[in-house]
């Protein structure tokens, strides 16, 4: 959650700067054995936990939960044209799953801004 915390505190003043709002996605998966609407989490842990990281922020801020399958395909087919996208993770020499993502959505025409959130 530390993580979480330092990438939108980033995210919290870009769109200050920009007079955007923030809309934080998170897709939750849910494996396959488990019917879709029956995460192993409950919806209304994740959305309590990033509902009180949203309120500590200086700009409009928005939650939404997706409970999916496939993360990649969700945030891709849930995020609006040209969108603004800020992601977390830690560098690695090796390609980690949020410089990936973000790979996916530059070549989808997103603006992607990636923060490690231990040097912030």
């Amino acid at each position: 959650m530390a993580d979480t915390q330092a990438t939108l505190k980033t995210a919290s003043a870009l769109a200050h700067d920009l007079g955007a709002r923030i809309t934080i996605l998170a897709a939750q998966v849910v494996p396959y054995p488990l019917p879709l609407g029956s995460p192993p989490v409950p919806i209304e842990f994740t959305e309590r936990a990033l509902g009180l990281m949203a309120c500590e922020q200086e700009v409009e801020t928005a939650v939404k939960v997706y409970l999916c399958r496939d993360q990649r395909q969700t945030i891709r087919r849930v995020l609006t044209p040209d969108s603004v996208v800020v992601i977390g993770g830690r560098k690695r020499w090796w390609p980690t799953a949020g410089q990936s993502l973000a790979r996916i959505l530059k070549q989808d025409g997103h603006h992607v801004v990636l923060v490690d959130p231990v040097q912030r």
